[in-house]
C-alpha cells in the first residue's frame, strides 16, 4: 500500500515536529502495511530549502533502517 497524502517531513506545516517524530510514522506506516510513502506538505508553506533538507535526512535514516 502506498500513502499519497502524508505530512511526515519534520518542521514542515503541520507535520511531525522534529526528525525522531519521522522516523516514528514511517515505522508505524511500515507495521500497518504502508511500503511507500509520498510526502505532501501544503502549498502555502512551501519552503524548498527546508523541504528538501529534511527529505534529505529522513529518506537516509530510513534507508539504514530496513522497514518493511
Amino acid at each position: 500500500m502506498i500513502d499519497f497524502h502524508c505530512h511526515i517531513l519534520p518542521g514542515v506545516d503541520d507535520g511531525p515536529y522534529d526528525p525522531t517524530e519521522s522516523i516514528q510514522m514511517a515505522e508505524i506506516a511500515s507495521q500497518d502495511g504502508i511500503e511507500a510513502i509520498v510526502a505532501t506538505p501544503h502549498f502555502l508553506e512551501f519552503r524548498p530549502e527546508a523541504i528538501q533538507a529534511n527529505l534529505a535526512y529522513v529518506a537516509k535514516t530510513l534507508d539504514g533502517l530496513n522497514l518493511a
